[in-house]
């Protein structure tokens, strides 16, 4: 295994916009409105470097709080499943700057399963949710980390997931949603026009590109939208008839940690790709597949609970 070097959090030169968050004093257009009771989801601009070998990868710290999961109401675009709108609580959390690339994921498991293995910074696709949570746990044993994942072995194995493990892993749904929308309410991450943050069917030749071309969002995360699909840990099932959708009388109250259906048969996917067109790309489109499968347009993104340890 190649040598590994974890830095400490700092401050980028380029910090992330006062406005990121809800809690500043401005109030970009959009901005979803949250309860009093409890502060938005923010991200710091605290961003930690790792190098594997010669790949490396960047996380931004999020400091956790609530945000408004799903479409609203009166969103024309949003599926049945994508509602109602509700209330979550998250506690902070690291997510990957960008989608993990193939240069890191070579480094780690020594092969590059992509369709389009074009550069070492072009995100890692054809990668199913088994093989991207065995990378989780491969990576946690070279950066000394404990394993987050319990997974056997075969094509089709049992899983399970160790919340309070500090090692790499997929985001939640809720986790990865709160990312795109980064304090905000724009129907793509980081703005209303795919183009200029998204690759998706209209500008891509339907091929993935080298990560962090894009526009980035307020938390200065790259390709929410679009490139490739991005699995998250749960299981899909409806909202209203999850564990994270609670309702007093007409009230919806707020939900802590979702990590969804305990069984299922489709694992989420997240964020459209260079093959879909920019209705996939919206931050709160749902897509599902087998997690067993894995296309020229499968990726994934990293998780780090915060906080980290030293």
């Amino acid at each position: 295994m190649p040598a590994v070097v974890i830095a400490p959090l700092e401050a980028p030169e380029d910090e992330v916009p006062e406005d990121a968050g809800s809690g500043g004093s401005a109030s970009p257009a959009g901005v979803a409105a949250l309860s009093g009771a409890h502060p938005a989801a923010t991200a710091s601009t605290e961003v930690r470097s790792v190098s594997v070998g010669d790949a490396s990868f960047s996380l931004v710290s999020a400091a956790g709080g609530s945000f408004l999961m799903g479409g609203s109401d009166d969103d024309e675009d949003a599926f049945d499943d994508e509602k109602p709108r509700h209330e979550v609580q998250l506690s902070g959390y690291q997510i990957g700057q960008t989608q993990v690339t193939q240069g890191l994921y070579k480094a780690v498991m020594g092969e590059n399963p992509s369709e389009n293995p074009a550069s070492d910074q072009h995100p890692v696709e054809r990668v199913s949710w088994f093989d991207a949570v065995r990378f989780c746990n491969a990576l946690s044993r070279a950066c000394g980390l404990k394993e987050a994942y319990t997974i056997g072995d075969g094509d089709e194995p049992e899983g399970s997931c160790r919340f309070d493990v500090h090692g790499f892993r997929l985001p939640t749904e809720a986790e990865w949603e709160s990312a795109a929308k980064a304090g905000q309410d724009f129907k793509y991450s980081g703005s209303n026009n795919a183009y200029e943050l998204a690759w998706h069917d209209g500008n891509s030749g339907n091929n993935t590109h080298p990560v962090a071309q894009k526009k980035p969002n307020a938390w200065g995360l790259y390709d929410m939208s679009g490139n490739v699909w991005e699995w998250c840990w749960d299981w899909y099932d409806e909202y209203e008839y999850k564990n994270r959708v609670r309702w007093s009388g007409d009230k919806m109250t707020i939900v802590n940690q979702p990590e969804g259906p305990k069984t299922g048969v489709h694992r989420m996917r997240r964020g459209g790709s260079c093959y879909c067109g920019t209705w996939d790309q919206r931050s709160s489109y749902r897509s599902r597949y087998e997690p067993e499968d894995g296309f020229g347009n499968d990726g994934f993104r990293l998780v780090l609970p915060s906080p980290s340890p030293a």
